[in-house]
C-alpha cells in the first residue's frame, strides 16, 4: 500500500527526541529516505509541515528541505521568511541553515525577502535578518545595499543605527551603489538622516572622492550642530589632506558672519589642511586676529 508520508514524517519526527542517540540518527535517516522517494509531491508533502503546530516537525522539514532542493524554488521562499520568525529558537536556526544554502546565495528574491525583515517591530527578529544576509548576501550586493540606504531614512531613530550599521557591514569601500545614494540623502529635510548619511559617507566613500568631500564641506553650514560635527570629523577622515580647493572652500568658511560656521570651519581646516600649510595658518591666524566670538577664538587658536 502507499506510504502515507504525511504521517511517516510526524511519525518518525517524534522519534527524534528519543534519549537513544542511534534512534534520533535512524529517525532522521528514515526522513530523508521518505523525502528522497522519488514521489513527485515529495517537496510539497514536506514543506506541507512547515506550519505544522509541533516546532519539532517545523523544524525537521526545514532541515530536509535544506537537503532536497537543489535549486532556488520561490514558493518555498514566504514559507522560509515565516519560519525565520518562529517563536521556537530551533526552527529559526533550521530555516537561516536552509536560506543559507547554495541556491539561495546572492538571489534577489531572497535578499529582498530577508532584508525586508529589518523593519520588523521586534529586535530579535531583525538579528536573525542580520545573520542569514551575512551568508546570504554576497559582498557589496547591488540589491541589499540599496535596500539599507533606503532604511537610513526611516523616521524611527532606532531602525536607522540598524540600516546604518548594517550598511557599514556590507557595502564596500567606493560602492558605487551606495555613494549616489547618499549624496542624496546628505541633503535630507531630517537632520537625523543627513547626520546618519554622513556617517556612512565616511566609511563607505572611498578615501579622497571629491564629490563626497564637497558635500561634506558644504554640511559645516549645517543648521544642526550634530551634523555639523559629523561634517568636521568625516572630513578627517576622508579628504585628502592638502587638497588645494577643499583647503581653499573650508577657509573661506572662516570669513562668515555665522560664529557657529566660523568655529566649525576652524575645527575642520586642520584636517584637511597639511601641517604647516602656510594658507591655512595665514587664514587662521587671520581670524583669529579678528575674532570677537569666544568658541570660534578658541578653536581657530
Amino acid at each position: 500500500a502507499p506510504l502515507d508520508q504525511v504521517a511517516a514524517i510526524e511519525s518518525a519526527a517524534l522519534h527524534l527526541i528519543s534519549e537513544d542517540h542511534d534512534v534520533r540518527l535512524a529517525a532522521f535517516d528514515a526522513l530523508c529516505l521518505i523525502a528522497r522517494g522519488g514521489h513527485p509531491m515529495d517537496v510539497g508533502v514536506v514543506s506541507a509541515n512547515l506550519a505544522h503546530e509541533s516546532a519539532i516537525v517545523r523544524r525537521i522539514a526545514l532541515d530536509l528541505l535544506s537537503k532536497l532542493v537543489e535549486s532556488a524554488d520561490e514558493v518555498l521562499l514566504p514559507l522560509y521568511i515565516a519560519n525565520l520568525q518562529d517563536g521556537d529558537v530551533a526552527v529559526r536556526a533550521a530555516a537561516a541553515r536552509a536560506l543559507t544554502t547554495t541556491p539561495w546565495v546572492g538571489h534577489p528574491a531572497a535578499v529582498l525577502a530577508v532584508a525586508d525583515l529589518l523593519w520588523h517591530d521586534e529586535d530579535w527578529v531583525r538579528q536573525v535578518a542580520l545573520r542569514v544576509l551575512r551568508t546570504l548576501a554576497e559582498p557589496s550586493n547591488e540589491v541589499l545595499v540599496a535596500e539599507l540606504c533606503r532604511g537610513l531614512e526611516d523616521t524611527r531613530h532606532d531602525l536607522r543605527n540598524i540600516f546604518l550599521r548594517a550598511l557599514l557591514e556590507f557595502a564596500q569601500c567606493g560602492d558605487g551603489v551606495a555613494k549616489p545614494r547618499l549624496l542624496v540623502l546628505s541633503t535630507s529635510r531630517d537632520p537625523g538622516v543627513r547626520r546618519m548619511a554622513l556617517q556612512a559617507m565616511r566609511q563607505v566613500a572611498a578615501h579622497g572622492d571629491e564629490d563626497c568631500v564637497a558635500a561634506l564641506v558644504a554640511r559645516l553650514e549645517d543648521r544642526d550642530v550634530g551634523v555639523r560635527r559629523t561634517a568636521v570629523e568625516a572630513l578627517g577622515d576622508l579628504a585628502a589632506r592638502g587638497h588645494p580647493r577643499t583647503v581653499q572652500d573650508v577657509a573661506a568658511k572662516l570669513e562668515s558672519w555665522d560664529p557657529d560656521l566660523r568655529c566649525t570651519a576652524a575645527q575642520a581646516l586642520p584636517r584637511v589642511a597639511l601641517p604647516h600649510d602656510a594658507h591655512a595658518l595665514q587664514a587662521l591666524a587671520a581670524r583669529l586676529a579678528r575674532e570677537l566670538n569666544e568658541g570660534a577664538r578658541v578653536a581657530a587658536f
